[in-house]
């Protein structure tokens, strides 16, 4: 339990009307359990759902980015086309990928068996571009190119009244 907590994301974005209501009542401002594939053509933008909580999409996940490029369906790692892309623009990082490298899902399922012990763990890092590359791209372009990291985001027909969301926007 983390009383300071002011968002929440469950484990397989696994959520319900009955947990966003505990949610809520635990005083969490922020859900981000919705993912929206970047090859979806939907803009990202928060809401207020009706527990008035806000309800933050995001659109990047390394794994699902790991098995698109497999499938063909995302060039692979492309940061100036993630951050061209319309609307919000939230990230989601596993730490294990971002140890591994991820470039392949296989990298990752072979390696199951060590995932408590980092040394081990080690010998099956990907030494060419993946996820931990690619999230040390994804920041410097970022940066490179002016995007801020608000302290507060505009929500859907709300204005700019929230804060302590701490995510890349330009504008949308």
């Amino acid at each position: 339990h983390f009383p300071a907590a002011v968002s929440v994301r469950s484990h397989s974005l696994f959520q319900s009307s009955a947990l966003q209501h505990l949610f809520a009542k635990m005083d969490l401002q922020y859900e981000v359990n919705q993912f929206i594939p970047s090859w979806s053509g939907i803009t990202c933008k928060p809401y207020r759902e009706v527990t008035g909580m806000i309800r933050v999409p995001y659109f990047w996940e390394d794994d699902v980015h790991v098995m698109a490029m497999e499938r063909e369906l995302v060039s692979p790692w492309n940061a100036d086309a993630m951050l061209d892309r319309e609307g919000l623009k939230v990230f989601d990082f596993h730490p294990v990928h971002v140890f591994l490298n991820t470039e392949r899902i296989d990298r990752y399922e072979r390696s199951r068996g060590v995932h408590r012990d980092a040394r081990r763990l080690a010998d099956h890092r990907c030494a060419s571009q993946g996820t931990r590359t690619f999230l040390n791209e994804l920041i410097a372009r970022a940066v490179a190119r002016g995007f801020q990291f608000p302290q507060e985001i505009a929500v859907a027909g709300f204005g700019r009244d929230v804060p302590g969301a701490a995510m890349i926007e330009r504008t949308w």
